[in-house]
């Protein structure tokens, strides 16, 4: 989709996520929590995640346009933004807006349901950013809460809490 959350005309630029992440490691050897590569892990990861739940699985999509990217939303029956979220292995984007500036762009444009997340290595809050009030959570524990928590399809607010 693109940053109005309209599905190509033709899909032109696209992901690919290895399904278990221990095929990196099986065809190039093992990495650690700083290695170059660990940023695309803990994104497919994420992805991988939320792959196995149910409610979400036909609704989650990559954003990318000429000037940004989204790596994950979610879109609701009428085709809206649900939610959106950004995965970072790295506590800069804490601080530094630009380091999420297409989550940023997507979210001005588009009203979700949820405040934009934007994933880290260790910081956790909510911020206001670039006039967008955005939810920074543990991508571990991201990962975690997805898998755990069960979805319903209605937010709550033990599910907001923790990642969505």
């Amino acid at each position: 989709m693109d940053q109005d959350a309209a599905h190509f005309k033709r899909a032109t630029t696209f992901k690919v996520y290895l399904t278990n992440t221990t095929m990196r490691t099986a065809l190039f050897g093992p990495v650690d929590e700083h290695h170059e590569t660990i940023g695309q892990l803990v994104e497919t990861a994420v992805f991988s995640q939320w792959l196995h739940n149910v409610t979400f699985v036909d609704s989650l999509y990559y954003a990318r346009w000429k000037r940004g990217e989204v790596d994950l939303v979610s879109l609701d029956a009428q085709q809206r933004p649900r939610f959106a979220v950004e995965v970072k292995w790295s506590d800069r984007p804490f601080e530094d807006p630009q380091q999420f500036k297409g989550l940023l762009e997507f979210s001005k444009k588009n009203p979700l349901t949820r405040i934009p997340l934007v994933t880290t290595y260790s910081m956790v809050g909510i911020k206001l950013m670039a006039g967008i009030e955005v939810e920074f959570a543990l991508s571990s524990l991201h990962c975690y809460a997805v898998a755990k928590i069960p979805w319903s399809g209605n937010f709550n607010k033990e599910q907001t809490a923790v990642c969505y």
